[in-house]
């Protein structure tokens, strides 16, 4: 039998203590995520998709101020899970960082 990858077990562990300790936050960053689909994996159905991503910025991001810091971790993170070159055709990463700290903001301020 295999056995599960170790790194996996520690990422849903991570990602599911987040998604508790932040959860109005870490819905709406995986569904901003899903909204700008930089990996063209929105096909309707799988809202979830860009939890995994959104596990390994949230963590990142939690302290930053500007949207310019917001930004090159997002395009860190989505480079590391997608590869470089990653395009978002919705949206740029200059707006996607913008967004995010507005995130960030509002829940920083109802906290």
């Amino acid at each position: 039998m295999t056995r599960p990858d170790p790194d996996l077990v520690l990422q849903r562990a991570d990602r599911k203590r987040l998604k508790s300790e932040y959860s109005a936050l870490f819905e709406d960053l995986s569904a901003l995520l899903y909204q700008v689909d930089p990996a063209r994996l929105n096909f309707g159905i799988n809202p979830d998709e860009y939890e995994p991503e959104a596990g390994t910025i949230l963590p990142r991001v939690m302290e930053l101020e500007t949207a310019s810091e917001i930004e090159s971790v997002i395009r860190e993170e989505l480079e590391r899970w997608f590869g470089g070159g990653t395009r978002i055709e919705k949206a740029t990463y200059e707006d996607l960082g913008a967004e995010v700290l507005a995130l960030l903001n509002r829940y920083r301020s109802s906290s």
